[in-house]
């Protein structure tokens, strides 16, 4: 979700030191040693989250282009953008090319996110208009020049499975799909290759487990270990639980190989929901940690393309050795994948204009965090940037990757990051102009998952106490005030539905101890699958009822 509280026009081009990075070398098959704190959302780029005033300037903003370009902005203008009819010379797309070059060069952020389902590919073109121009950037740049752009400077992940706005054709995991799809992505960002390439929505999939293990993983370990076209793999998704399952079942169908490299969450570390550290899975471990790791690091040699596509059906997986309940956080640290975390603000919920209508959240929610902003107006302090310390506050979270459509809100992210990094490992190197603050081998670095683990008593979704006090350092005196109210977990605003539980239809193999996803749902978040049984309902000749159960 965007950050909303833009800063003046004339503070735009103010300089400002760049976000500081934090290490990514405890995750084996990164193709990183290191990540800028906070990441570009990239579905910005799109008409997905326009307001009425945004649509007003997209229909009105032809100056200054060419009779081309006006006759082709104005048929854009006209229902929404596509990739056919998307101008380079439009403000709005010179705006979102100014801001991709901006975060890049002057803000230091290092990863860009994006997918061929934002704006349905438009996201993705505007990318490679943006590399177009660093490119061209770096033509002009004296030889001599040390600081030119260089690819591998950042990361650009993407995603497969999700497409397009007809619900017949949004989704497809098709083995042939996948792979036309990374080829498509490559092209139009004008990239060379994806950093991480990331499994895009799982939930959706019909007959969840057959067709991603059948079909999509084997194309994506092909794109990674052929044909290059990738260096890592990712999963991403809202519900933790589905993640927990489809990880768990791979490392049980490829005991000797790494798939996943990293995984992205969005929505489970905000103000009122942090279900990624404190709620629990039961997991199966098979095989030491130091095992894990070990796989990983014979992955990174040349001669992965040795190794088969599919896992072997006929060889049964090692028998389980150990079962435990963890976080999906745990989880993610114990097999050594890089963790990721999006939609601090909760996609608009945490904002001072609410959240879109197509919002899964219950009315319960909306009502709790309407509350939390009208809190913070209150005591005159800004929502978005209170939420958004807060998330960044967490170590353990190497990027957490945030939705900024111009460069005055790149900007407020930068002023929020460098108020963050002061809680991280106070031992920092300079990389690159940027600020590199070394964690994963100290103490600070798992503080919010430890402190979910001593407090068994906190609710799946709500802060654990001792987290305020971490926090007290970067925050004002209001600000202070206004989070201990927010938290408080008798008389705040989010207290009844940290409380609460509602039962959820839905069931799984991985469900959970203590709610979301699979078994019971906190009122804290909302039900993941809810929209997946709704969207598939409309699709002919689908029984969700059957799907539902076979997967």
């Amino acid at each position: 979700m965007t950050i909303q509280n833009e800063q003046a026009e004339q503070e735009q081009h103010q300089r400002l030191p760049k976000i500081p990075q934090r290490s990514l070398q405890m995750y084996s098959g990164i193709p990183a040693d290191s990540v800028s704190m906070v990441g570009l959302g990239c579905s910005s780029f799109s008409t997905f989250f326009w307001t009425t005033e945004d649509w007003k300037r997209g229909s009105s903003h032809n100056d200054g282009a060419s009779s081309s370009s006006a006759s082709s902005a104005s048929a854009a203008s006209s229902s929404s953008w596509t990739v056919d009819n998307l101008d380079p010379n439009h403000p709005i797309v010179q705006e979102w090319i100014d801001t991709i070059v901006y975060a890049i060069t002057e803000a230091g952020i290092t990863l860009l996110d994006t997918a061929p389902w934002y704006g349905h590919g438009t996201s993705e073109v505007v990318i490679g208009w943006a590399m177009e121009r660093l490119q061209q950037q770096q033509q002009q740049q004296p030889t001599t020049t040390t600081d030119l752009f260089q690819r591998d400077d950042i990361q650009i992940n993407t995603k497969v499975g999700r497409y397009q706005a007809d619900p017949a054709h949004q989704f497809d995991y098709s083995y042939e799909t996948t792979l036309a799809s990374v080829q498509r992505s490559v092209q139009r960002m004008q990239c060379h290759y994806i950093d991480v390439l990331q499994l895009h929505d799982p939930e959706f999939a019909p007959q969840l487990h057959p067709l991603l293990v059948t079909d999509t993983i084997p194309a994506m370990l092909q794109c990674r270990d052929e044909l290059h076209l990738c260096r890592a793999l990712g999963m991403t998704g809202y519900p933790l639980a589905v993640q927990h399952q489809l990880l768990q079942q791979t490392l049980e169908l490829y005991p000797n190989r790494t798939v996943w490299n990293q995984a992205l969450t969005y929505g489970h570390f905000t103000l009122h929901d942090t279900s990624l550290f404190n709620r629990t899975f039961i997991t199966w471990n098979n095989g030491s940690i130091d095992q894990a790791r070990a796989a990983k690091e014979n992955d990174c040699q040349d001669d992965r393309k040795e190794l088969p596509h599919k896992p072997d059906q006929q060889q049964p997986p090692p028998p389980v050795q150990e079962e435990t309940m963890i976080s999906f956080a745990t989880f993610c640290d114990r097999y050594a994948i890089g963790l990721l975390a999006a939609a601090p603000l909760s996609m608009g919920l945490l904002t001072p204009q609410g959240p879109p209508a197509w919002h899964p959240a219950s009315p319960e929610l909306r009502q709790a965090c309407q509350a939390a902003v009208t809190l913070c107006q209150t005591a005159s302090v800004d929502v978005v940037e209170l939420a958004l310390l807060f998330s960044l506050a967490a170590a353990a979270v190497p990027c957490t990757i945030v939705g900024m459509k111009n460069i005055a809100q790149v900007q407020a992210a930068q002023r929020v990051a460098l108020r963050a990094a002061k809680l991280d490992n106070p031992h920092q190197t300079k990389n690159n102009n940027n600020s590199k603050v070394e964690h994963g081998t100290d103490d600070n670095a798992n503080e919010t998952a430890e402190t979910a683990e001593n407090e068994p008593d906190t609710p799946p979704s709500r802060p654990p106490v001792s987290y305020l006090m971490r926090l007290q350092p970067i925050l004002t005196e209001s600000e202070h005030e206004v989070l201990s109210q927010i938290l408080d977990p008798t008389n705040g605003p989010f207290a009844a539905i940290w409380a609460a539980k509602k039962d959820s239809s839905w069931s799984s193999s991985s469900s959970s101890s203590n709610g979301g996803g699979g078994g019971d749902v906190g009122y804290a978040d909302w039900d993941g699958l809810q929209p997946v049984r709704d969207f598939w309902k409309q699709v002919p000749n689908v029984d969700v009822e059957e799907w539902q159960a076979s997967s």
